[in-house]
Formats: structure tokens, C-alpha cells, sequence
């Protein structure tokens, strides 16, 4: 689950332009192999108010590539740029958009770092010849599971669901220790 909460405006319209062109290219392409349409029939000199189609179905189909083909156009020229900048940019959007979440998830893990030591220092009895940072280390990994699983429409707080994945990731290394796999036993 992306969330582009920070993205410029434009960034979500150069997003939807490329999907949309996506969309038609996948029509296009399931149309072409749907019906055996050459690719000779998308040169310029072609004519399909002349050229004699041998079912209707395709005929459809060959106008409906038409019809995509222009809409296809017209998307592009929303930005004036070619096909392959537009991708570029939309790469480099998502790119920008991984980083800033990737930067953000490690914002979170460290504001909560004290978190996962506290809940670290409940399991006192059960450490017993574990290695406190082993354990620091497992219930990180709890807490970045937990950045990527919560659903903040879930009904839970942030706090509680974090706590009960960092409890599960240490509960999980503490029975692994002891040769039991099952943290509820």
C-alpha cells in the first residue's frame, strides 16, 4: 500500500496520464492478437474505409485500435512530451516516491526505537542467556512489520498494533532459542 500524501499535484496527473496509456496499449495488444490484425494495417497509407475486412468483428476491432491509438495520442500531448520522456518521469516519481517511503519508515522505526526496548525489558525471566540486542533486534523487525501491515482504518491505535508485533517477533526468537516454535506453549 503506497500512500503519495506528499506528491505534487502534477505527479498524480503524469501517474494518471500513464495509466491511461497503459490501459490502452493493453487493449490494443489483446485486440491485435484477438483478431490477427497485421501490423501493416497501422501504416499511414492504409485505408479502412477502403480495405475490405474480412468479418465485421475485426473491422470493430481495427477502429477500436483507431480509437485508442488517438486517445493515446491525446493523453501524451496533455504534457507535450513524447512517450518515453512521459515513462521517465513516471519512473522517476515512483522512484521518489519509494525513497520518501523508505525514509519515512525509518523515521518511524526510530522514533519507536524505545518502544521495542521497553517491551524488550518485560521479557526479563524468559531472556535467560539471550542476548538483550538479539532481542532489541527481533522486536525491530516486529515493528517494521508492523509499519508495513497497519491499516490506520483498522480501528487500532499505532501504539497497540506495533507492541503486538514486536511481542510476537521476540515471543517468536525466544521459543526458536529454546527449540520450541510455538510462542504460546
Amino acid at each position: 500500500m503506497m500512500d503519495l500524501g506528499n506528491a505534487h499535484p502534477l505527479d498524480f496527473q503524469f501517474k494518471e496520464v500513464e495509466r491511461n496509456i497503459n490501459e490502452h496499449e493493453q487493449e490494443i495488444s489483446r485486440l491485435v492478437k484477438e483478431h490477427n490484425i497485421p501490423a501493416e494495417w497501422f501504416d499511414r497509407e492504409f485505408n479502412a474505409e477502403t480495405h475490405d475486412f474480412e468479418t465485421d468483428a475485426v473491422k470493430q476491432a481495427y477502429l477500436k485500435i483507431a480509437r485508442n491509438q488517438h486517445e493515446m495520442k491525446q493523453h501524451i500531448q496533455t504534457f507535450c512530451i513524447s512517450r518515453d520522456k512521459l515513462q521517465e518521469i513516471t519512473k522517476q516519481i515512483d522512484s521518489s516516491v519509494i525513497n520518501n517511503a523508505q525514509d519515512a519508515k525509518m523515521a518511524i522505526v526510530k522514533a519507536n526505537f524505545w518502544l521495542v526496548v521497553s517491551i524488550v525489558k518485560r521479557f526479563k525471566e524468559e531472556v535467560q542467556g539471550r542476548e538483550f540486542f538479539d532481542l532489541i533486534q527481533e522486536g525491530n523487525i516486529g515493528l517494521m512489520k508492523a509499519i508495513d501491515n497497519y491499516d490506520y482504518q483498522g480501528g487500532f491505535q499505532f501504539n497497540t498494533y506495533v507492541t503486538w508485533w514486536v511481542r510476537q517477533s521476540i515471543s517468536r526468537a525466544i521459543a526458536s532459542a529454546e527449540g520450541n516454535d510455538d510462542p504460546n506453549t
